[in-house]
């Protein structure tokens, strides 16, 4: 009996927990525009210049990949 209780209970639990993140990530795919001017933003304020587009890409990639991390933990 406990079992159906508690079944329906983590359902919703998953569903609940899920909703956030989902939205995180797809709003994230969405706005790959709107990170590329505040990685740009980003470097202005930090004065940061890079040799060459394949130096620049790698920086956006870490810069992408922590915006997303902190974004979790503010879930």
């Amino acid at each position: 009996m406990a079992t159906r209780v508690t079944s329906p209970l983590l359902f919703v639990l998953g569903l609940v927990s899920y909703g956030p993140l989902a939205t995180l990530l797809h709003s994230e795919k969405e706005t790959s525009s709107s990170m590329s001017v505040r990685f740009e933003q980003w470097m202005a304020l930090h004065g940061r210049q890079y040799m060459d587009a394949k130096e620049r890409e790698q920086r956006f990639q870490i810069f992408q990949d922590k915006s997303q991390i902190q974004r979790l933990r503010e879930c």
